[in-house]
């Protein structure tokens, strides 16, 4: 922010009325790591149950 012009960084008529940019870009920000996050997760419980499912065949090869 140059010179602390808080009005260069407000879009009042294109985002809504009184919408902070910085506001906007930081949310987008939390999301576009939140959403990859969860995906991980998911996976990684998924690959937990694949691994579980194998370790427990391995020793109960009869059943």
């Amino acid at each position: 922010m140059m010179g602390g012009n808080q009005s260069a960084w407000t879009q009042e008529g294109c985002v809504g009325k009184g919408v902070d940019i910085r506001q906007q870009l930081d949310s987008a920000y939390r999301e576009n790591i939140r959403r990859p996050n969860e995906n991980v997760d998911k996976n990684r419980h998924i690959l937990n149950q694949i691994i579980n499912c194998i370790t427990f065949c391995e020793t109960n090869p009869g059943l």
